[in-house]
């Protein structure tokens, strides 16, 4: 099993990753992948959390 101080940075890094590119894309004027973009990062980190919680 992962220590929460992993996982926390695992999901600092994927936080600030999908931050990062949703900025780009908002800038750059394509709300419409900044949307899917973020659903993805939900979907990431979700998957995250379950496969870190199995371990």
């Amino acid at each position: 099993m992962a220590s929460p101080l992993r996982r926390t940075d695992a999901l600092s890094q994927l936080s600030d990753d999908y931050s990062y590119r949703v900025n780009l894309l908002l800038d750059e004027g394509r709300e419409d992948l900044a949307r899917e973009l973020a659903e993805q990062y939900e979907r990431e980190g979700l998957a995250l959390l379950v496969t870190e919680g199995a371990r």
